[in-house]
């Protein structure tokens, strides 16, 4: 499991539209094992964004009625699989709060 926190308590957000990704994710060569992808949007809270992915992915998080994270997860716990990771990215982030 590979839990990646934004620096400085800084958040990303969602851009509002469904039809662009916030996040993308680019897995290193060769990744041929699953695996899971949450959100953290508080200490400890993480949101399931979808499960038995592979390979590059672009994501929205729209449609999970999160709006703000600080956390990505990519875990292959449930899968046994193995997944190397080069990049997590957003789209958004704001400063944290002072």
């Amino acid at each position: 499991m590979l839990t990646i926190e934004l620096p400085g308590g800084d958040q990303f957000v969602s851009d509002g539209n469904p039809q662009r990704s916030d996040l993308e994710l680019r897995l290193g060569s060769p990744s041929p094992g699953a695996f899971d992808l949450e959100i953290g949007v508080g200490h400890n809270r993480f949101v399931p964004v979808e499960g038995n992915l592979s390979g590059d992915q672009a994501l929205d998080i729209d449609h999970l009625g999160v709006r703000v994270g600080r956390f990505v997860r990519i875990s292959t716990r449930r899968t046994g699989g193995s997944v190397c990771v080069d990049a997590v990215s957003v789209s958004r982030a704001v400063p944290g709060a002072a």
